[in-house]
């Protein structure tokens, strides 16, 4: 997922609210949302949500010692999210851990 997507209060846009930022990131349902709205959440077992900084994301991947082979991006339907207009959704990156052979000798 394009932790830019958690910038939205995706709720109040499908009830018909404007498209504009309102949290901060990194984003966390546990921080970020009125705490009735989150004990509704949970009480209907509801997953919930959270992001994380493309430092996090790719920098984590890059600290374990996995080599960055590929990235693709890909976007929802309209009806999905009005976000789909103006960017990306969501992105993969294709990770791999590189063989020992390969690895310069310590």
């Amino acid at each position: 997922m394009n932790p830019d997507f958690f910038l939205f209060d995706h709720w109040a846009i499908e009830q018909g609210g404007a498209l504009a930022v309102r949290f901060p990131l990194p984003y966390a349902d546990l921080t970020h949302i009125d705490p009735a709205i989150l004990d509704k959440r949970m009480a209907e077992h509801r997953a919930l949500e959270f992001s994380h900084s493309f430092e996090d994301q790719i920098g984590g991947q890059l600290a374990a010692g996995l080599l960055i082979a590929g990235f693709y991006e890909d976007r929802w339907s309209d009806e999905a999210t009005a976000l789909n207009s103006y960017m990306s959704t969501s992105m993969a990156t294709l990770a791999i851990k590189p063989s020992t052979d390969l690895l310069p000798a310590p």
